[in-house]
């Protein structure tokens, strides 16, 4: 038996998708404190993902975020 956690994404034709990648300084090894350092950043980012490493935003940075 194969199952696949799958969902459509509906999007308007002109839609961007950012993905950055985020390097912690120092190392960071906990997920959860990775998470929620990211999380601190809502307000900027707005509607995000995030993964651990990844971060994937409807809007493009101009500068690095710190």
């Amino acid at each position: 038996m194969l199952r696949a956690n799958v969902f459509p994404i509906r999007m308007r034709v002109q839609y961007c998708l950012f993905q950055y990648h985020v390097d912690f300084n120092p190392e960071m090894p906990s997920l959860s404190m990775r998470k929620a350092m990211i999380d601190e950043k809502r307000e900027m980012f707005g509607v995000y993902m995030f993964d651990g490493m990844q971060l994937y935003l409807q809007l493009r940075l101009e500068h690095d975020v710190r």
